[in-house]
């Protein structure tokens, strides 16, 4: 063979082979990923909306939004072409080829498993799981048999549940039966996270109630990894309940929204890689009944006015969509430089301006107040009533150094909101021994500061304190084995 042919060929299959590497690369970098949107009522009024300008706005609505491998819908009422609707104040249903435009929008899973599932009998439900299936959507919730989904070498598991009313034997479930689900499925698929699609709580209403918390505990012992909630139509808190996120409920998504509430929505993103599961959140406003983003100048205000009850989370903006993760789980390390920390009273954000400069700031009730800079590395951020005086506080782990001490170490400062005015209320140098993490500990209607601490020769130590208006002293001190 010719050596400059032979020097052809071997740079041909070089070539090649990067190519082959660089793809199987790419394929194994990108995680599974799985998108739940809330509540679609394709009746009333959305249905004259589609009569008069076609489903393309319906297909083009949620393509923008469907982005990922799979995507989950709430389908509320039936698809059939005729019918005789029971006895309820509402009966919904849509035409059977409505079911095409969702499949041409991205829609892969509907959930079945709602109150509306027998507004028309038997035979309504018969016709949706029909119409569901015949154009390529898979109905979730008929029974409890968990939905698996894959791509990538990635693995995930959906069981959709009606909580709501019972239809004996379709679609619907009773406590026992779904905690039941649960422990089987995750004692025989510990490796697979199991994501719960819940038909829950009470409509309009933007505040679970205990029940729902009590349950939502009970299903993360037993090995849920993630549970979204519907049936509200309105967006109520998001929790971590043992490191596990429960949005108790996400919303409308396609509705003809007209009551208080009702028009605002999250798509929520569930994120696979490496059997790890993480959560990132999409604000959304219906618009002439269809979902839209929200623009970004106008988020800040979305998560203010749906969030603020939500508890000890924080979101980090990136790429469109916020990072859901337990406050004291924020990493102000990643790619974000926008972090938001919802709590009742207002709503802190922490803008990273460059490496060791920070911004932050106070939001309340549309009213911004003064920002305050802080120069460090911020570790990390809680917000809690840390002097008791029955408002709450910002926490703030920064490594710096300081005027009396120049080596740049872990630190804990703290600002409150009083009498309009942004201001420090402890800028505490150090502890005992070397700050290395904090958070609150609640006993008894009582906020504690609990602190882990390094001495100099390595040795940790847990620390509790109170505040004794001045600063902090210290109550106990345990060394970690």
């Amino acid at each position: 063979m010719d050596c400059r042919l032979k020097i052809s060929v071997i740079r041909i299959v070089s070539a090649l082979a990067l190519v082959c590497f660089t793809l199987v690369a790419c394929k194994r970098e990108k995680p599974l990923i799985v998108n739940f949107a809330g509540d679609v009522i394709l009746d009333r009024g959305v249905d004259d909306e589609l009569r008069l300008h076609g489903d393309t706005i319906l297909v083009n609505a949620i393509q923008r939004i469907s982005t990922g491998d799979y995507f989950f819908i709430n389908n509320e009422g039936v698809y059939a072409d005729s019918g005789e609707g029971q006895s309820l104040k509402f009966n919904l249903r849509a035409p059977s080829n409505r079911t095409e435009a969702l499949k041409k929008a991205g829609v892969t899973h509907a959930s079945v498993a709602n109150n509306h599932t027998l507004d028309f009998g038997l035979s309504g439900f018969h016709s949706t799981l029909s119409a569901l299936t015949h154009n390529g959507i898979c109905p979730v919730g008929e029974n409890l048999e968990p939905s698996i989904v894959s791509s990538k070498g990635e693995k995930a598991a959906v069981i959709a549940a009606n909580l709501t009313n019972f239809h004996g034997n379709y679609c619907d479930t009773s406590f026992p039966v779904l905690k039941a689900a649960v422990k089987s499925f995750s004692l025989k698929n510990p490796r697979i996270p199991l994501i719960l699609y819940l038909h829950w709580g009470f409509e309009y209403q933007t505040q679970p109630r205990n029940w729902q918390r009590q349950l939502a505990t009970a299903l993360v012992s037993l090995g849920a990894d993630l549970i979204i909630g519907h049936h509200p139509h309105v967006i109520q808190n998001v929790e971590f309940v043992n490191g596990v996120p429960v949005f108790y409920s996400i919303g409308n998504f396609v509705a003809d929204a007209y009551l208080p509430n009702t028009s605002k929505s999250l798509v929520v993103e569930a994120s696979i890689e490496d059997g790890r599961l993480s959560v990132r959140a999409r604000p959304l406003q219906l618009v002439n009944y269809m979902p839209k983003v929200v623009p970004f100048a106008e988020q800040f205000q979305f998560v203010e006015e749906n969030l603020s009850s939500s508890t000890d989370i924080g979101l980090a903006y990136t790429n469109d969509v916020w990072n859901v993760t337990a406050a004291s789980d924020v990493d102000f390390g990643a790619e974000s430089n926008l972090w938001l920390f919802p709590a009742s009273r207002f709503t802190a954000s922490v803008k990273r301006m460059q490496a060791g400069y920070y911004i932050l700031s106070l939001h309340a009730k549309g009213n911004a107040f003064n920002p305050i800079a802080l120069r460090g590395d911020v570790s990390g951020l809680q917000i809690a009533d840390i002097n008791n005086d029955g408002a709450d506080d910002v926490l703030v782990g920064i490594a710096k150094s300081v005027k009396f001490d120049p080596v740049v170490k872990k630190r804990l400062n703290i600002f409150t909101l009083r009498n309009g005015n942004f201001q420090a209320l402890w800028l505490g140098t150090k502890f005992v021994h070397d700050l290395l993490a904090f958070n609150v500990l609640r006993i008894e209607h009582y906020n504690y500061l609990q602190t882990v601490e390094q001495d100099s020769l390595g040795n940790q130590y847990k620390g509790t304190y109170t505040w004794d208006n001045f600063g902090f002293a210290l109550s106990k001190m345990d060394k970690i084995d």
